[in-house]
Formats: C-alpha cells, structure tokens, sequence
C-alpha cells in the first residue's frame, strides 16, 4: 500500500500559505498542492511530515497537526496536516518543484480538487481528525 503525507502551512495571520507546484507524479503536473511526500518505512507519518517539509521548502516545523486521512483501503493513504508558524513566508524553493506563497482565500485555479474543501477545513479551530474513504471507481 502507497503512504504519503501532505502538509499546509500558514503564517501566522493565516493570511499566506504554502504550497508547491507539482512536476511529478504526472497525474499532479502542473498543479499545486500541500508539500508532502511518502512515508518511508519505519517512519511515522508525523515524522515523514516534518523530513518532507524541510526537504521542499528549507524549513523545519515540528508542530504540524493532523487534519485527515484519505484513503482507499489496501491501495493508498495520505495523512494531511496543518501547521502555524510565521516562518512561512521564508519557505524557498529546495528541490524541482516550485514553493509558492498563496491567499488561502484565493487559491489559484491549477489546485488539486481536494484543497478547495481541505484549505478551508485547516482553518476552522472545531475539526477534529476525520477519515475519508474514497471507494474508488467513478
């Protein structure tokens, strides 16, 4: 099974945040969406979060909070987590794929469908850790 973590990070007014311009997998090209990555084996998702951060955008954040799990049983599942730090706005381009700072009130319109629900959800202080099941097929 395919384990992946994604992460949004905003400033401190929640007026920026963080996001990447996907060159890979292909099915994501030129899109944006949460910094992230896979899971190494043996690694916490938690901890494959921070690896990942650090690796795209040169900053290290340890206290990302976990927003939800998507996921299709035995197929794949990704951990999305939200974090506030005002370092976001230092967040530079460390590897192929370009950091970007974002209004998370006007997302740009090349975002993967999912953020328009997960963005908002980051901001709202009564969510809770949910899980989603996507039971594939169309």
């Amino acid at each position: 099974m395919l384990k992946y973590v994604a992460g949004f990070l905003f400033n401190e007014t929640c007026n920026q945040l963080v996001l990447i311009e996907k060159n890979h997998p292909d099915w994501q090209m030129g899109q944006c969406n949460g910094v992230g990555g896979k899971i190494r084996d043996g690694e916490s998702p938690h901890e494959a979060m921070v690896r990942e951060f650090e690796e795209e955008t040169g900053l290290y954040i340890e206290e990302w909070q976990e927003l939800c799990m998507l996921r299709q049983i035995g197929v794949y599942e990704v951990v999305f987590y939200k974090a506030i730090d005002e370092s976001a706005l230092s967040a530079r381009t460390q590897e192929d794929e370009q950091v970007i700072l974002v209004d998370p009130g006007r997302l740009p319109s090349n975002v993967i469908p999912n953020l328009k629900w997960l963005v908002p959800m980051c901001l709202d202080k009564t969510i809770r850790p949910f899980v989603v099941e996507d039971v594939g097929g169309n």
